[in-house]
């Protein structure tokens, strides 16, 4: 049986480019909740694919991507809390910027996930290192 504190290293390996923890760790009908870029409400994403889509989007825009805990894993009940930075880069930025993720994990996987990151860091970061037009 995983632990928690298993589940949470598995969730951040995932992150990091090991793709074979989705399905270990991850339910098939997972509820992402997550603004993305360019949206300016929440909407959730339902599925393993939809959350695997998202991951690989991300680390093909920012190679070399990789997350590292700050806090945690913070465990309470059925929910495990994360405070993480990630750093990388898009072209010639280097990005480094920090967000929190909580994990509602049943039978062993996560069924909910909810992201706070700073996304404005990140495109602050990117826009800076970016030509003038």
């Amino acid at each position: 049986m995983a632990s928690f504190h298993d589940i949470a290293t598995r969730w951040l390996d995932l992150w990091n480019g090991d793709t074979t923890a989705l399905d270990a760790i991850v339910a098939e009908s997972v509820i992402t909740h997550a603004v993305l870029i360019g949206q300016v409400t929440e909407e959730p994403m339902i599925g393993r694919d939809a959350l695997g889509s998202w991951i690989a989007q991300m680390q093909a825009a920012m190679p070399a991507l990789r997350f590292s805990v700050e806090v945690g894993p913070l465990i309470d009940g059925d929910l495990i809390a994360l405070r993480w930075r990630v750093q990388g880069e898009h072209g010639a930025a280097r990005v480094s910027f920090t967000g929190t993720d909580m994990l509602r994990v049943a039978g062993e996987r996560i069924v909910e996930y909810w992201v706070n990151s700073d996304t404005s860091l990140m495109m602050a970061q990117m826009q800076a290192a970016s030509p003038p037009s």
